[in-house]
């Protein structure tokens, strides 16, 4: 980044690492399902992500926007969170905002089937 300690409120995924690395070496980055490099959001705090990530790890699958995260488990538990809530992730609201769970699952199923993405 051009000013040291500057900060980024990007949303990222680790999976984007990569072709970062590829970008900032200078070797062609392969096109990747979903990968960006973040070279722009290095050289400008102010540059905007996708705004979503996705995790998945054995049983769990979850989504991330800039203000809520929604974690699906396999065991049908289901935990929703606002990160703009004094709550953070402290308190499950996923019983108070239905709707909003079905449209975030929705999105998470979505990515899965594009990105072969498996609950384990």
């Amino acid at each position: 980044m051009p000013q040291s300690g500057s900060k980024s409120t990007a949303i990222l995924e680790t999976a984007d690492i990569f072709p970062t690395l590829c970008d900032l070496t200078g070797i062609p980055v392969p096109e990747l399902k979903h990968r960006n490099s973040l070279k722009g959001i290095l050289h400008n705090a102010a540059v905007k992500s996708s705004g979503v990530a996705y995790a998945y790890r054995k049983g769990h699958a979850l989504i991330r926007n800039d203000r809520y995260r929604l974690i699906l488990n396999k065991n049908v538990n289901v935990e929703l969170y606002d990160h703009q809530s004094p709550e953070k992730e402290m308190k499950n609201i996923a019983k108070e905002k239905p709707q909003l769970v079905k449209e975030l699952t929705a999105a998470l199923k979505a990515r899965q089937v594009v990105c072969g993405d498996m609950w384990d």
